[in-house]
């Protein structure tokens, strides 16, 4: 397409010095080619005005801004809209809207759970269906039973970065993304459409980002009016959370609401028998009553379970095959993962709020009576308010804490652990300031058959200047 037919086409005004074929339209200076044109773009955390320079110097002929800009270049043609970022989002939905039309969009939001939910989901629908989960650990892509992986950012990626994979992979007919309240907040995916729309929980998390936990709260609210014009459009609610109502509340009254939960919900799940390998689960709703046995241990998984298969039985996937899916081991990065390490238990596990943390060490209560060991730190520059909470947890639940770094940032790591600590009356902990230190000092408290609990990073590195993840330093004290 040639730039006066792209200026035409989207209704733009620009007095084109030199019109040519142009290639993609993009917001990122280090992949930006000659032909390509450049949307300027103030990010949280880059200002796309920084690197105009960068971006000219590759000849590049075309920049749409926000903002008025000098630049005395006879060849760059510069376009001028009232807002860049909301501009490139609408055009991503409306030039690849022949894609968004065909796909059905399922969107997974909640404080804890979304990465399990969603996983879940797209373990039941890739045996069916080409798939794409886009989410914390990265983006999936499922076509006729062959998977692809893609490295993707943050747990929502931005919506470009999906429409890319959604290009390379044009037979996707179903999509899945975890939606974070930042994401949300900071219009991610611009005015996107769900045709189901899932809610895990609402706990204590991003006080950060959204200044008060009523704020928080209307983020997610705030997704649930983004449903498509169909009569089949779902909410999937949890009924036990407290926060059910004003969630049912928000939907459109056009909108049907199913609901799970152990207590109450159109679909109910009750822990028969757990060890910490496997789980019996009665599922029950106004047609079934089965039972379900997994790996996928504790009440919180209940929940993550019912809402799969909620949504998997919308899509049209038979109740008794959704059920036979959850027969297989499942493994999801960051959640639950357990290992044998020198005749210790190790788990690691991503539970980074004090909801995640009461949970899990409440499981690794309920199914060992050996000591458990837990290592946890903070992220730097997040959410402050819950540090006290997470901290308390941690020492309510187990024997031995260690509390350590954990993706300090720009923060000072002694303030995040006093933070952690503030909760906490007796002095009875250890502090390490170091994470790899923290997990070997662990492994030396510990005994055999004893728990050791690495809650908060999974695979990430963490640290300025440290390489190492907690699998990786796991992985040391293998013999």
């Amino acid at each position: 397409m040639l730039l006066n037919e792209f200026v035409l086409k989207n209704d733009l005004k620009c007095n084109i010095k030199i019109d040519y074929e142009i290639g993609k339209v993009v917001d990122d200076s280090r992949i930006i080619q000659e032909f390509d044109i450049f949307v300027v773009i103030k990010g949280l955390d880059n200002n796309g005005y920084d690197y105009l320079n960068s971006v000219i110097d590759k000849k590049v002929k075309t920049i749409i801004i926000d903002e008025d800009v000098l630049y005395d270049n006879e060849s760059l043609n510069i376009i001028k809209v009232k807002n860049t970022k909301t501009w490139y989002l609408d055009y991503l939905i409306k030039e690849n809207k022949e894609i968004f039309n065909k796909l059905k969009v399922i969107g997974v939001t909640g404080t804890n759970g979304k990465t399990t939910s969603s996983y879940l989901i797209y373990n039941i629908l890739k045996k069916y269906k080409n798939v794409m989960l886009a989410g914390t650990n990265g983006s999936f892509v499922s076509i006729k039973g062959k998977e692809y992986r893609y490295k993707t950012k943050n747990t929502t990626p931005k919506l470009n970065v999906i429409v890319d994979i959604l290009l390379k992979h044009p037979n996707i007919k179903y999509l899945i993304l975890e939606i974070s309240s930042d994401a949300v907040e900071n219009n991610r995916l611009g005015d996107l459409k769900f045709d189901i729309i899932c809610l895990t929980n609402i706990g204590h998390d991003h006080a950060n980002t959204h200044k008060c936990y009523e704020n928080y709260i209307q983020s997610k609210v705030n997704l649930f009016k983004k449903f498509k014009k169909s009569k089949y459009c779902v909410a999937v609610l949890n009924n036990d959370d407290k926060y059910y109502k004003v969630f049912s509340k928000a939907v459109d009254k056009n909108i049907r609401i199913v609901s799970y939960g152990i207590n109450k919900g159109d679909i109910r799940g009750d822990i028969l028998s757990i060890n910490n390998d496997h789980m019996m689960v009665k599922v029950v709703d106004y047609e079934h009553e089965m039972i379900l046995g997994t790996n996928l241990l504790g009440r919180f998984n209940v929940y993550n379970i019912l809402l799969a298969i909620k949504v998997c039985e919308h899509l049209g996937i038979p109740f008794s095959k959704i059920i036979d899916a959850f027969a297989a081991n499942i493994e999801i990065e960051g959640r639950y993962n357990k290992y044998l390490i020198n005749n210790r238990q190790v788990y690691i596990d991503y539970a980074h709020n004090p909801e995640a943390i009461k949970e899990f060490l409440c499981l690794i209560n309920q199914i060992s009576d050996e000591r458990i060991i837990t290592v946890i730190g903070a992220g730097g520059c997040r959410d402050k308010l819950k540090r006290g909470m997470m901290g308390y947890y941690a020492k309510l639940y187990s024997d031995i804490v260690i509390f350590t770094e954990d993706t300090s940032r720009e923060e000072d790591v002694k303030e995040i652990i006093e933070g952690l600590v503030s909760e906490i009356e007796d002095k009875n902990y250890y502090i390490e300031y170091n994470r790899v230190a923290a997990i070997k000092k662990a492994f030396y408290l510990s005994k055999e058959k004893e728990n050791i609990i690495l809650l908060g990073m999974g695979e990430d590195s963490y640290g300025t200047n440290n390489e190492f993840t907690d699998y990786k330093v796991v992985k040391l004290f293998e013999v």
